[in-house]
């Protein structure tokens, strides 16, 4: 390859599990080459069998926002990227060395400016809580979460602080008595107690070191709950040793920097709250009315399960609503404006894109706003495994064809793997 320009980058002709060896001279305006440099090496690792081509449909190529496709294999700890025509093209696998020794599943959250990736680090294959971590993209530990974490530690988000600090979800419980409104059947009479597992958002600096927390214990009324829910523990053949209500399973955290607030998502009371920084007070809750009548924003939105909320460019709320309550299963990427006042502040959809029959999802799942104005939704739930990326008017541009192999909790649609690529070029015989 004869280039004349400064930074080239070549992304197509090479194999996985291939090793390379390249070398490069200089040629001046008579054609005259100059001396080869020293030969290097590099090394393309096996694709894993798990991870193959997947199939997509592209009807309208010029509207697609270039990038890849990131996505993550649940259960199994491998992340892995995709072209716009399914191929894929990077992953990593947990194989990295912790600190204790231990191996754990990884699955992302957010892709950073500085290249690398955070999320989370399941550790179910040895009974160890989850813990949040920073990787590079060549599946270096560049960071780890505390690891001495109540129950099963980190769960569903990790979120990056503009301070360099990380944001997490945890989950922490506490016994309560059973509500008097719950019809408890006869073989369990005996038990007048369960444990209410909740959430607590917390703030870590780069040692690790706890430096802000926030409970939903402290701040949630106790008789905002689903009755239904909770008398789901009661049923056959559950033991009773393992009884516990998971009270609000919350599934991801925004911090704001703009109004300087967090936002969380909480799934089984169909909420999503804003919280004052770093007071943690409340400013509002949005979705299902509950007994408390803490909840006076959004009522009429229809808030079921939702997941994925986010503040988007230009300050509304994005979130995908699994819809999990509704007989149909109704599932949509929503947009959300809303308008404070000095009363209470009133939500409004002003997008919406619903998910066509039999291809949304009661669980996980997310819909992003791509920088071109197009939306990206996940379908997560494991028989259905679809992502499409559509325009604002709702015309499909891509998608990934559904009930293939696999399932992930969320896509993310980034520029390229490698952000500090660039070129400066110098004017001739200038300091």
């Amino acid at each position: 390859l004869i280039d004349s320009t400064l930074l080239i980058i070549i992304d197509e002709g090479f194999l996985w599990g291939t090793t390379y060896v390249w070398r490069m001279r200089s040629v001046n305006s008579m054609g005259d080459f100059g001396e080869w440099s020293e030969t290097r090496i590099f090394h393309i690792k096996p694709l894993p069998p798990v991870i193959v081509s997947l199939d997509v449909s592209i009807y309208d190529s010029l509207s697609y926002e270039d990038g890849i496709t990131i996505m993550d294999r649940l259960g199994e700890g491998i992340i892995y990227a995709i072209d716009m025509h399914g191929d894929p093209v990077w992953f990593v696998h947990s194989n990295i060395d912790w600190s204790n020794g231990f191996s754990y599943l990884m699955q992302f959250t957010h892709f950073l400016p500085n290249g690398n990736f955070i999320g989370i680090a399941e550790g179910r294959e040895n009974n160890l809580p989850s813990r949040a971590f920073e990787m590079g993209i060549d599946n270096t530990l560049i960071w780890e979460g505390p690891g001495n974490l109540e129950l099963f530690g980190v769960h569903h988000d990790v979120f990056p602080m503009p301070s360099g600090n990380v944001l997490a979800i945890t989950i922490q419980d506490t016994l309560l008595p059973i509500p008097d409104e719950i019809d408890v059947p006869e073989e369990y009479s005996y038990i007048d107690s369960v444990s209410w597992q909740g959430d607590r958002i917390v703030e870590w600096d780069r040692n690790g070191d706890e430096v802000w927390s926030w409970s939903v214990f402290d701040h949630f009324d106790m008789q905002d709950f689903v009755p239904e829910l909770y008398e789901s523990m009661f049923t056959p053949p559950n033991n009773p040793t393992d009884f516990f209500y998971d009270w609000t399973h919350s599934n991801a955290v925004w911090y704001d920097i703009e109004d300087s607030v967090i936002y969380l998502s909480v799934r089984h009371l169909s909420r999503i709250t804003k919280i004052d920084y770093p007071s943690g007070n409340i400013l509002w809750n949005m979705g299902k009315s509950m007994p408390s009548g803490d909840v006076a924003v959004g009522n009429h939105l229809g808030l079921s399960g939702q997941h994925s909320v986010k503040v988007l460019d230009n300050r509304n709320i994005m979130v995908y609503d699994n819809g999990f309550e509704s007989d149909s299963l109704e599932s949509r990427g929503l947009e959300i404006s809303v308008i404070n006042s000095d009363s209470i502040a009133e939500a409004e959809i002003i997008w919406e894109y619903i998910l066509p029959d039999g291809l949304g999802s009661p669980m996980m799942s997310d819909c992003d706003r791509l920088p071109n104005g197009n939306s990206l939704l996940t379908s997560s739930a494991p028989m259905v495994n679809y992502i499409v990326e559509v325009l604002p008017s709702n015309e499909i541009v891509w998608e990934i064809l559904p009930g293939q192999d696999g399932s992930t909790f969320r896509a993310e649609r980034i520029p390229g793997l490698y952000k500090h690529v660039f070129s400066i070029v110098q004017p001739d015989f200038t300091d």
